[in-house]
């Protein structure tokens, strides 16, 4: 009875130092993100940087093969400017995220998380000429995004269909 005791114990001592260790990990992975100037962001030839090969990106520019990373573009009706003025002022009202930059075509979010505030970079780009808007969703760092990239990428599906 004793040694069940002791076994416990020390089991339940594990599962603290180890819970403690996961959160430290995690708040300083959190605090040494790279910056917006360090990651490989924008348009170059028409098309967004490639997806790492890590599952926490998604893309509508990815190989249509890649189910991990791929999307499918956006259609939508009317004009592009209206659109990304729409997605600039949605994204103005989200908690813990920013409009970074906005050209005429392309814009540049980013995305906290509530609990280490990982970041993610948001892209959207609308070619000259087209009526697909391709999105690019990427953490900053890490493995998993716990599908958030995917989930963020399902929502503006919704707004710009049920709007454009």
């Amino acid at each position: 009875m004793i040694v069940l005791k002791w076994i416990l114990i020390i089991l339940a001592g594990l599962l603290v130092v180890g819970a403690l260790f996961i959160t430290i990990s995690l708040f300083w992975l959190s605090k040494n993100q790279p910056t917006t100037a360090e990651v490989n962001i924008g348009i170059e030839k028409g098309q967004f940087a490639a997806c790492p090969s890590t599952p926490n990106c998604v893309s509508t520019q990815a190989n249509p093969q890649d189910e991990t990373h791929y999307a499918e573009p956006i259609p939508f009706k009317g004009n592009h400017e209206e659109l990304l003025t729409f997605l600039v002022d949605w994204i103005k009202t989200q908690n813990r995220a920013e409009v970074i930059s906005r050209n005429d075509r392309y814009l540049h979010a980013l995305f906290a998380s509530k609990a280490f505030g990982f970041k993610d970079d948001f892209e959207i780009f609308i070619p000259d000429g087209s009526k697909l808007v391709h999105l690019r969703s990427a953490a900053r760092v890490g493995r998993s995004d716990m599908g958030v990239n995917r989930e963020r990428y399902q929502t503006f599906r919704k707004l710009i269909t049920e709007r454009f």
